[in-house]
């Protein structure tokens, strides 16, 4: 009977420590069903990669002629024939524009006229000169009359050949300032061209990737011109510019490349610049900066999540140097392992979260 008593009171223990421990609840009958499990709440996160990985970067740009020269002719007259359309496409040596050379040409005739008059005098006069018939002061006068009469009649041939405008490269005519028949000043802009041999596109870099590390960092420059950004072209830097934008307060970068033989690339088309910014190399890992907190003390830490989900872990940190956006941290974190980037100061280490799951139209809900 006393063995009959002590096995019911162990029976009601273990029912009753079933219960309490929340494992088993008693239902209909004598049948026992688990308790529901409690939904996991999605976090962001990224994954931290091993110091010293490139940063990829993307920058919205435009493009820029590499050279806009403005045209103009060194002498005076009425012009007669004018070829710079708007957008016409020129090839280095194409007449664009002329002006009526007939004065010009006259001109010309009478200085060739008056030097072949002083050349025969010179001959004359340095025969006579030989054999002391003529003295050394009317020699020296004849010599300076032809000196004259030539650099006269260079000065001549010269401006006949200015009243011709020849493109001095290939490119695109940009603007035409006068029109046929115009009488037209010397110096005087007649049409500004593009040169198009090398495309220039410019981007706008903010102030922490030119002053941590600069441009000797970017990797991989890469330029797309078309919207679907299918088609990728190498680039180079040409130049930066030194002052920043006084209302961004970013950068002027200039990138060159040859034009894509796909494209009719005009100035202030629209672009995008593709790159990879070379971290230093370093033992820990790289995460954006957003996704380190501190505890208001200088104590700086992170929350692990597990890629299959659970409780996340609080993990204190040292940081290391920041370049852009992103935070190099020397310990606390290993490669791969994820971190919350998003929400960070509601979490604690009571909740059931579990990394946010990428869907085609960005992160699920």
């Amino acid at each position: 009977m006393k063995k009959t008593c002590c096995l019911v009171v162990v029976g009601l223990i273990a029912i009753i420590g079933g219960i309490s421990g929340g494992e088993m609840i008693l239902r209909k009958g004598d049948k026992f069903q688990e308790s529901p499990v409690l939904p996991l709440r999605p976090v962001p996160t990224v994954i931290a990669k091993q110091s010293g990985m490139p940063e990829l970067r993307s920058f919205p740009g435009y493009v820029k002629a590499a050279r806009r020269v403005e045209l103009a002719l060194s002498v005076s007259g009425v012009l007669r024939e004018l070829a710079a359309d708007k957008g016409r496409r020129v090839h280095k040596g194409e007449v664009l524009a002329r002006l009526d050379e007939r004065d010009f040409q006259h001109a010309l005739d009478s200085a060739n006229a008056v030097y072949v008059e002083t050349k025969s005098a010179l001959e004359r006069v340095g025969k006579l000169h030989a054999r002391n018939i003529v003295s050394s002061a009317d020699y020296e006068k004849t010599q300076a009359d032809y000196d004259t009469a030539a650099a006269e009649l260079q000065v001549r041939r010269k401006a006949l050949n200015d009243t011709v405008l020849i493109a001095p490269f290939d490119g695109v005519i940009a603007d035409r300032y006068v029109e046929n028949y115009e009488h037209v000043r010397e110096k005087t802009p007649l049409v500004s061209i593009y040169d198009l041999s090398k495309v220039e596109v410019v981007i706008q870099v903010p102030e922490p990737l030119i002053r941590d590390g600069g441009t000797q960092n970017w990797q991989n420059i890469q330029v797309a011109f078309d919207k679907e950004r299918q088609d990728f072209y190498p680039a180079e830097i040409k130049e930066i510019r030194a002052c920043p934008d006084s209302v961004t307060g970013t950068y002027e970068v200039s990138l060159t490349l040859p034009p894509p033989e796909r494209f009719k690339l005009l100035p202030g088309m629209t672009a995008t610049v593709c790159l990879a910014i070379k971290n230093k190399a370093g033992n820990g890992v790289v995460i954006p900066a957003a996704a380190v907190c501190s505890d208001g003390v200088g104590n700086a830490y992170v929350w692990i999540i597990a890629p299959e989900g659970g409780k996340p872990r609080k993990q204190s940190v040292i940081i290391g140097n920041r370049t852009g956006e992103m935070l190099e941290v020397l310990s606390g974190v290993n490669s791969g392992e994820h971190v919350a980037a998003a929400g960070t100061h509601s979490l604690n280490v009571n909740q059931l979260v579990r990394p946010m799951k990428p869907r085609k139209d960005g992160l699920e809900g």
